[in-house]
């Protein structure tokens, strides 16, 4: 038995330790063939094995040439030896930082799904706070200081981007059976103001009024007149809003994206028109409106694309029914990069540098991300003294390129938004 041969039984057990670690168990079965022949022939390490998976799966989410196509058309330029496995991951790293330069392609074509997932909903009586502080709130970032409510765990949804399906098993949604009494224990200093956001663990409109969770948070709000209370939602379902009393320190916003990122990235949505359309219903009654542009996708054709959702805001609303507008990119933890890849639905979203922000997420880069906020924000260049603007989750180093300055606290910033937004709606 040669030396090589006593290696590779040795390999052995060490490979079925290593791709526990990695996204092995995700391959399809000719990515796993090549990944596995590759392994005991250059004795792949952790990091190696990690690195290989990650990219046949990341090309073929992307829709490129799958890895083993790739790898038979590179194999014949490199010298077999000693360096073929330093070349081959060289080539390997250089492809893949080609491909994540450039902005994702979307074609026009409506992206279909596979038939929704059947929800599992419980109602339970749990012992879970139902408040706390944004789940994205940093002193490295410049933030809001916003509060936020769970009226509902986990989404009807599935957005290729969520940040929160990754702490959720599947379609299993919660409802508290304690919400109302435990709304009533939250602790509110009447001297001071507050920022609540509704949204943020689930769509804050796609459950409608189930569990009378609606109807109590607007008792939340009439009793509290010195909070705001915002409803963020990517749904049109709206009718409990036109057909109910709505306390005027309600404010009900949706997160926008061009039609096409729409189709391809944010699953069972509403669609755009849908949106605006609702908005526009919600503006009639007289309730206050907000929209968020976020996540921003860098994507061929992205500045065309976010102008026209600029345009059709600017001509269907006013800017006194509107209390904010923020913008913001992509941006992933570690967990919500991993189910992506586990679940391997067909999405871009992973096509980009992945630049690490002080909080170790993957966002894009500055460039990227300066190039994104100038476009949104010049766009709304006549609402700029009518509006409230600001970037949400991101560096101070971002707001002073774009806004020339940026807030010293985060006090400051959460005082500024509820002034404006106060004196709006107290007008």
């Amino acid at each position: 038995m040669t030396k090589t041969e006593i290696k590779k039984i040795t390999y052995q057990e060490k490979f079925a330790n290593i791709c526990e670690t990695t996204h092995y168990a995700d391959l399809q079965l000719k990515e796993k063939d090549l990944s596995h022949r590759l392994a005991f022939d250059y004795f792949f390490t952790q990091q190696e094995l990690r690195i290989f998976c990650e990219s046949a799966i990341d090309l073929r989410l992307w829709g490129e040439p799958d890895i083993t196509i790739w790898y038979e058309k590179v194999s014949q330029t490199i010298n077999q030896g000693s360096h073929f496995k330093k070349k081959l991951f060289g080539l390997l790293n250089d492809y893949r930082s080609e491909l994540q330069k450039q902005p994702l392609v979307y074609h026009n074509s409506k992206k279909t799904w596979p038939q929704k997932e059947k929800l599992n909903i419980q109602v339970e009586k749990t012992e879970k706070k139902i408040t706390g502080m944004c789940p994205v709130a940093s002193s490295k970032t410049v933030c809001c200081n916003l509060r936020t409510i769970d009226a509902v765990e986990n989404c009807a949804f599935s957005c290729s981007y969520c940040a929160i399906e990754p702490f959720y098993e599947k379609k299993n949604i919660f409802f508290d059976k304690n919400f109302k009494e435990k709304l009533q224990q939250i602790e509110i200093d009447p001297n001071r103001r507050y920022h609540y956001g509704i949204g943020q663990s689930s769509d804050s409109l796609v459950w409608d009024n189930k569990e009378n969770i609606l109807s109590d948070l607007m008792g939340f709000a009439k009793i509290n007149t010195n909070i705001l209370l915002e409803f963020k939602s990517k749904s049109s379902k709206i009718d409990f809003f036109l057909e109910n009393e709505i306390p005027k320190n309600v404010c009900i916003s949706w997160s926008l994206n061009p039609q096409v990122v729409i189709d391809h990235e944010e699953h069972y949505t509403s669609s755009l028109k849908s949106r605006l359309n609702a908005a526009r219903k919600i503006a009639n009654m007289g309730i206050k409106i907000s929209f968020h542009f976020h996540p921003i996708f860098y994507f061929e054709g992205f500045e065309a694309g976010y102008l026209a959702v600029i345009r059709d805001i600017m001509t269907n609303f006013r800017p006194h029914e509107i209390l904010f507008i923020s913008m913001g990119t992509l941006t992933f933890a570690r967990s919500a990069v991993r189910k992506i890849r586990r679940d391997a639905s067909k999405s871009q979203v992973l096509k980009m540098q992945m630049i690490k922000n002080p909080e170790g997420k993957f966002t894009y880069s500055k460039e990227i991300k300066d190039k994104i906020f100038k476009l949104v924000y010049e766009g709304f260049k006549p609402w700029h003294d009518k509006v409230f603007f600001y970037l949400c989750m991101e560096e101070a180093k971002f707001w002073e390129t774009l806004f020339g300055d940026y807030y010293k606290t985060n006090d400051d910033f959460e005082k500024a938004l509820l002034t404006s937004s106060f004196d709006k709606i107290n007008k």
